[in-house]
């Protein structure tokens, strides 16, 4: 019987952790202008969990690593509901091409970090990595909504 109940409640613990967080809106807009040959995409998420000591460190877009460095007191990407004892994230990340030197940057300059921190296969747009009781965790955005794309003159 011990084992019945301990079982039950490791299950309800592990369904409790992976509902602790949830994405909210993914977006996602293509831009181009301003010199000549430039373009990119600029990308927006927002999550939302339920447990104050989560604290996303990694997203992975399109195979590109970015990091995250989101503290407690970054009070423009990281919002506190106490009424409801949620924390809302937005993480704001960029993709940019210049078609004339064949370039390709990201928002953090990570292209050494790209091949040395590869994460495994994910099935759907973005994969965000978080760390909840010392124990890394992940959730994945299944699609990007698109927006109508920026044209800069």
């Amino acid at each position: 019987m011990r084992y019945i109940i301990l079982t039950l409640f490791v299950g309800f613990v592990s369904i409790t952790n992976a509902q602790s967080i949830k994405v909210i809106t993914a977006t996602s807009q293509t831009w181009s202008g301003g010199v000549a040959g430039h373009h990119g995409i600029n990308y927006v998420i927002i999550i939302e969990c339920s447990d104050t000591a989560i604290t996303p460190d990694t997203v992975w877009i399109n195979g590109n690593y970015f990091p995250l460095s989101i503290t407690a007191k970054d009070t423009a990407n990281r919002k506190v509901n106490r009424k409801n004892h949620t924390v809302t994230y937005t993480i704001y990340e960029w993709e940019a091409y210049n078609d004339m030197d064949q370039t390709h940057r990201t928002s953090q300059e990570q292209q050494k970090a790209n091949t040395k921190n590869l994460y495994r296969n994910y099935d759907g747009a973005a994969l965000i990595s978080y760390r909840l009781k010392h124990r890394q965790h992940s959730i994945i955005v299944k699609q990007f909504t698109q927006l109508k794309p920026l044209c800069y003159p």
